[in-house]
């Protein structure tokens, strides 16, 4: 069998994202902010490192089974958001106990791994279903940011698989785009949040040096997921990602 890459083994890529969860926490903490807030990035990112690990494990033996079990339970989660409280009429997030996780950052690589699965199998009515569900559950939170990070996905996928027709393909595009929209024409009542959303502000606050760490730190994460800020959703879909590519690289066992 054929080594991963060094950037996919995990004692490289594992400990990509502490680099920049640790300059969040330093950049909230000079403004104020308890370093508390980034505990639980920490937490996701161990157990991230054990699911990466796991997933290369794995067997690609049955992907026809796979792909409808990843779609069914990624759909469910994010579909659990609209039954939790929201904040000020928002549902992003499931609530574990005082842990809240942006459902959405952390299936959204589950879904485009079996919408992947799903156009290679030539099961394009799943698949189209596959992109305008989320986008409907995007929409109905709303959150038009996840929803613009499943686009950006939907349209790679459908973009470059040439084995399927070309109606096929433009209408996955359409309907993604249509989705984001949407889902950016809905109100969003909450305002950013200092450590989360705005840390790269709070950098820039602390001088150009911090700011170029902190760019330095996420530019070195091979996938663009937002892992400066306090939250454990995007740290576990980052992994999560992670996974998917090593699993990807790794061939069948027997």
């Amino acid at each position: 069998m054929s080594p991963l890459p060094l950037g996919l083994r995990l004692p490289v890529a594992g400990f990509l994202p502490l680099f920049p969860i640790l300059i969040g926490a330093w950049v909230a903490r000079a403004h104020g902010i308890s370093p508390k807030a980034f505990g639980v990035n920490l937490v996701a990112a161990a157990l991230g490192i054990v699911l990466a690990a796991l997933l290369s494990r794995r067997s690609w033996n049955q992907p026809d089974r796979l792909a409808p079990v990843l779609a069914a339970t990624a759909l469910a989660l994010l579909a659990a958001t609209l039954l939790f409280p929201s904040l000020e009429g928002v549902h992003r997030w499931i609530a574990l106990g005082p842990v809240r996780l942006n459902a959405s950052a952390v299936t959204v690589p589950w879904i485009l791994l079996a919408q992947w699965m799903l156009l290679s199998q030539a099961r394009l009515g799943l698949a189209l279903g596959l992109v305008a569900m989320p986008q409907l559950l995007h929409i109905a939170q709303p959150d038009a940011g996840q929803a613009t990070a499943f686009s950006a996905g939907v349209l790679v996928l459908f973009s470059t698989t040439r084995s399927i027709p070309r109606g096929w393909r433009v209408a996955g595009c359409a309907i993604t785009v249509i989705g984001t929209a949407f889902a950016w024409g809905r109100a969003d009542p909450l305002s950013a949040v200092p450590h989360v959303e705005r840390i790269l502000h709070l950098a820039a606050d602390q001088g150009v040096l911090w700011l170029l760490a902190a760019l330095v730190a996420l530019g070195g994460l091979f996938l663009p997921v937002p892992v400066l800020g306090a939250g454990a959703g995007h740290v576990l879909g980052w992994y999560s990602a992670l996974g998917i590519l090593r699993y990807s690289m790794t061939p069948p066992t027997r």
